[in-house]
């Protein structure tokens, strides 16, 4: 087993939590589970509606992003209006994810931007939404605090747990993906919101999103070479191997920490996110956060539940 050298050491702390405790942290995030599945039958079937458009869309909009990855299509700009086309391999699946209600009631909790469905169209985008503006939304990478980045990260877990439960996935959920606007997290590619059986990997949500956490903990050296949005840093494709290199060498070094110095479920749970990639916000929870923040009020407050 490797030891950890004192300089490390200082930069994190034991996580002491009893089997019980973390139990406890379970049941809330269950509990807000199953009411979030029920606000989501709730949801109006006036709202779940899609009429045809009738309005050819203008040729002269300017593209805001849009990439391999993308499984809905490109967003664009047009007279100060943003909207989302849907090409036509995408028109059944997005459909189906409409009239499901999900889509709405994150609307409606300000999880994701607000959405509905324009008049317009297009030969190559039979539908397109208008998408809500966020003029200060700003990525997880440039807040500064690291108390917010916490929650911004717990927050996204959630959302992906609490998608698991209704049949669908984040495909593609890296720190591009969400950020802080009024001071609410958003997570704005819904498009990545795909249905399958298949378990996703959630690789690209520890290393693509959760980066900005443990390399926190880390030396600063270290972040001036961790870059995922430089062209030898592509995470949409593949992993550089310096890179991979670097984050086996410090998330062993993390997970040891825990092995020798935090309780027996910390350490497992830093081993299941950060060696096995799978994310469960309760382990995520116990790790980042202090005791006084696991009650049912706090939790509900950082998942902007109100």
């Amino acid at each position: 087993m490797s030891r950890v050298n004192s300089k490390f050491c200082h930069l994190i702390q034991p996580v002491k939590i009893t089997k019980d405790e973390h139990q406890r942290i379970v049941d809330i995030f269950n509990l807000l589970k199953k009411e979030i599945s029920e606000e989501i039958l709730l949801v109006e079937n006036s709202e779940k509606k899609i009429c045809s458009p009738k309005e050819k869309f203008s040729v002269s909009s300017t593209l805001l992003s849009f990439d391999k990855m993308d499984l809905i299509g490109p967003t664009v700009e047009l007279n100060g209006k943003v909207y989302k086309m849907v090409k036509k391999e995408a028109l059944s699946s997005f459909t189906a994810l409409w009239q499901t209600g999900i889509l709405q009631c994150f609307m409606k909790k300000r999880w994701i931007p607000a959405a509905r469905i324009s008049n317009y169209y297009s030969e190559d985008y039979p539908l397109i939404l208008e998408i809500e503006y966020l003029s200060d939304l700003t990525n997880i990478r440039h807040i500064p605090t690291i108390q917010k980045r916490k929650e911004m990260c717990l927050f996204i877990v959630f959302l992906c747990y609490i998608l698991n439960g209704t049949g669908y996935q984040i495909s593609d959920p890296h720190s591009g993906n969400f950020g802080l606007s009024s001071d609410r997290t958003y997570y704005f590619d819904f498009g990545s919101f795909v249905k399958t059986e298949k378990k996703v990997s959630q690789y690209s949500l520890v290393i693509g999103g959760l980066e900005t956490i443990l390399f926190s903990f880390f030396p600063k050296s270290l972040l001036s070479t961790w870059d995922m949005f430089t062209s030898r840093s592509d995470f949409t494709s593949r992993v550089p191997r310096e890179l991979t290199y670097e984050y086996l060498k410090y998330s062993r070094k993390y997970i040891n920490f825990h092995l020798l110095h935090s309780s027996k479920c910390a350490y497992k749970a830093s081993k299941r996110i950060f060696k096995y990639f799978i994310c469960d916000p309760s382990d995520l929870m116990i790790l980042l956060f202090d005791k006084k923040d696991f009650s049912e009020e706090r939790i509900r407050q950082i998942c902007q539940f109100d």
